[in-house]
């Protein structure tokens, strides 16, 4: 039998949660990962593959759902093929643009770009879109400007992994 849930409930997990995803950084640092790896390509990679597990986790527990719906929860159970081709058209401008514009990275490798373009805001659209939001709109009914404003709040400019050597 399902238990029936308030929105505060909902609000406070997902708070919680997201807490919990934000500071995996400072998680990171504390216990020295650097000295495990000294790419900082991985500890990214790590820490945008446990934001995704965590929100997944967090869904699963929470909703007491399956596999295939948590993932349609965290809205990642879609056919992939037309959000690509999607990503593919809206940004095919920026690309020509940079393409005529700039150089290419000599240093850019397949690790890099995989990270960076694809498992990064891959987790970022899991993290922030697929659960921060979802959770405050549909599961708490914050209302649509409400949870949108929270969001905002939440979203860091940039990530703050330090690249210091």
């Amino acid at each position: 039998m399902k238990i029936p849930r308030s929105r505060l409930w909902y609000g406070a997990i997902t708070a919680i949660v997201f807490g919990f995803i934000d500071q995996f950084n400072t998680f990171l640092k504390l216990i020295g990962w650097r000295r495990f790896t000294g790419e900082w390509l991985y500890v990214l990679g790590i820490r945008n593959a446990f934001e995704v597990i965590t929100c997944f986790l967090a869904v699963l527990i929470t909703h007491s759902l399956g596999f295939k719906r948590a993932a349609r929860e965290l809205g990642i159970a879609k056919p992939i093929g037309r959000g690509l081709a999607f990503a593919g058209i809206a940004t095919l401008p920026m690309l020509i643009a940079f393409a005529l514009t700039s150089n290419v990275n000599p240093n850019m490798t397949f690790l890099s770009v995989g990270v960076l373009c694809i498992i990064a805001p891959f987790a970022e659209e899991v993290l922030f879109r697929g659960f921060l939001f979802r959770q405050l709109y549909q599961r708490a009914r914050l209302g649509f400007w409400l949870s949108a404003c929270c969001l905002r709040s939440y979203s860091r400019p940039s990530i703050s992994i330090s690249r210091t050597t």
